[in-house]
């Protein structure tokens, strides 16, 4: 019976790896076409899975902070590249800043805790 951090690990790495070759397909679509549009909000749903078992394994499983670190900022990106097609025809917000604030604080805070000894 495989333990929980390898089911883990097994879910985070074919979740990737597919994420990987859905993001392949994506790019040889035209863009903008409905098959681009479909396929790109597969693999953002993929992503997010993966994310998920990353932020899992990291903090359940006594990861490195660097693994957290990297897992927020791949989060931070795959949010910010859907809202900025979102946003593509109306402009920015102020609190469009705030995810991009909480993604610096949370990697000073790591950052902090891996300096001082108490590192994730």
């Amino acid at each position: 019976m495989p333990s929980l951090h390898s089911l883990n690990l097994l879910v985070h790495v074919a979740t990737g790896s597919l994420a990987i070759v859905t993001g392949l397909i994506l790019l040889s679509q035209r863009k903008g076409d409905a098959a681009h549009r479909s396929i790109g909000w597969i693999t953002v749903a993929i992503v997010a899975v993966s994310m998920a078992a990353a932020l899992l394994g990291a903090l359940a499983f006594h990861g490195k902070a660097d693994l957290v670190g990297v897992s927020l900022l791949v989060i931070y990106q795959l949010w910010a590249g859907v809202r900025a097609l979102r946003l593509r025809d109306n402009g920015r917000r102020p609190a469009d800043l705030a995810p991009a604030l909480v993604t610096v604080a949370a990697g000073a805070g790591l950052i902090a805790l891996y300096r001082f000894g108490s590192a994730v």
